[in-house]
């Protein structure tokens, strides 16, 4: 078993649109995040869970996981997910080396650091459900985390891209300390066996459980009282029958043909508030931005941020398309009164003396994908 590959298929399909529609990313940036991001964070647990602290720390956060939720990933992809992912990120590794990978990643792949950071804390308990449910429902605890990644580790690191460094990334090196990592079962029961206090309950336990067996033998072959207490009770005959008995007819119930039911197909789950929070905050943003700049030169130096902006709002709009009616219309009424703040910033914006054609295409990309989603 390959935790990279697995990891990989579980986010394929349905389940990378709505993850890329919860986090407005299209699925080309979202997928090259991914390719970096799954082993880096796996990478950088790995790294963890060589001390016995840090495996500790890896099990408690498996623990808190459903591992059932994995049956049905495209419905808890939330932007609940995402906030209990980042304090999971946070508590295992500290912000300053989560924001290190963020940007080593962003570096990378040409995506946002913002939205690579938010990817990542989606994908923190994704990975950890995954764990959990390869441990075939048993307690995680650091022995088990610690023996996991030893036997993962090649699989992990074959998995970075070319020129992709853990090491690089401030911070990674210290996860790793002088404590002895956390023992393996098999390492466990050896030590056990080597022990010399180990070996004086062994013979003591055998002695009693062969005692143990003698009493359960003895029992067995007591008499049970109330077996010899059986009264053979009189045995009453019928008059023999001499006149002939006419045999009923055999009644056969005709076979009933099997209905086939049609297969109602499933809804995909949302979020209508979580989605409507995230367009507001987005659009906000992205009007606080157009307004703080006021010349060509401030302008042009917020393009890569509206970019973003364009593929992120690009991403909203497409994930609308598998939602039901009546959500896409209290959506579309949303992003209109959006719309009618943002057109005055817009048109302040463009009129800036110097703007370039590249931002202005950005701006006219942002306010066509706005308007499909009003309707």
């Amino acid at each position: 078993m390959n935790i990279v590959d697995l990891l990989k298929d579980q986010l394929s399909g349905q389940v990378a649109k709505q993850l890329g529609g919860a986090i407005g990313v299209n699925e080309a940036d979202l997928s090259k995040v991914l390719g970096a991001g799954l082993p880096g964070l796996l990478g950088g647990l790995g790294k963890l869970s060589t001390t016995n602290q840090g495996a500790g720390k890896i099990a408690d956060a498996i623990g808190g996981i459903d591992s059932g939720l994995l049956g049905n990933l495209a419905g808890m992809v939330t932007g609940s997910m995402g906030k209990q992912g980042g304090g999971m990120l946070g508590n295992l590794f500290g912000g300053n080396i989560v924001d290190g990978l963020a940007s080593s990643i962003s570096k990378l792949t040409g995506v946002n650091v913002g939205i690579v950071k938010t990817i990542l804390d989606y994908l923190a308990p994704i990975i950890l459900g995954s764990i959990a449910s390869t441990m075939g429902g048993a307690k995680p605890n650091a022995a088990s985390v610690a023996k996991f990644f030893s036997e993962q580790k090649s699989n992990i690191a074959g998995a970075l891209p070319a020129g992709f460094s853990l090491d690089s990334i401030p911070g990674f090196q210290s996860l790793v300390s002088t404590r002895s990592p956390a023992p393996t079962p098999s390492a466990a029961s050896a030590a056990s066996a080597a022990s010399p206090a180990g070996s004086k309950f062994v013979v003591p336990a055998l002695v009693i459980a062969a005692i143990g067996g003698l009493i359960y033998y003895a029992v067995g072959q007591v008499p049970n009282p109330a077996d010899e207490l059986v009264v053979q009770a009189p045995i009453i005959t019928e008059p023999a029958v001499t006149e002939p008995v006419t045999a009923r007819p055999e009644i056969t119930q005709p076979s009933v043909p099997a209905v086939a039911l049609p297969q109602i197909p499933e809804l995909p789950s949302f979020d209508l508030a979580g989605m409507k929070s995230k367009a507001t905050i987005m659009l906000d943003e992205l009007g606080g931005k157009l307004a703080g700049a006021t010349d060509a030169a401030s302008a042009e130096e917020i393009l890569p941020d509206l970019t973003g902006y364009a593929d992120q709002i690009g991403a909203f709009s497409e994930s609308l398309k598998v939602l039901p009616k009546e959500a896409q219309s209290s959506i579309g009424d949303l992003i209109k009164s959006q719309l009618d703040k943002l057109d005055p910033i817009f048109e302040t914006f463009t009129s800036i003396p110097g703007v370039g054609d590249s931002v202005k295409t950005v701006i006219e990309k942002i306010k066509i994908s706005l308007l499909q989603m009003v309707g």
